[in-house]
């Protein structure tokens, strides 16, 4: 599976997942299923949901390191 985020960098806010833009750009099916050649909506606790909210957490604590 590939989870597809819209990542944003602004002198403003720095680096982070804009989310808006995400659902927008991917109308809700952000994960790529390779295996089955189609494009997903994660699914709030489903495999897919779940992992992309542990994807997120670890990109924010990651962009909370870039942005010190």
């Amino acid at each position: 599976m590939e989870y597809h985020l819209v990542v944003v960098w602004s002198e403003e806010k720095g680096w982070r997942v804009d989310w808006e833009s995400t659902i927008a750009r991917f109308q809700g099916h952000n994960v790529y299923s390779p295996n089955l050649g189609e494009w997903l909506m994660p699914v709030h606790d489903s495999e897919t949901g779940d992992k992309e909210v542990e994807l997120a957490g670890q990109l924010d604590e990651a962009f909370k390191k870039l942005n010190n």
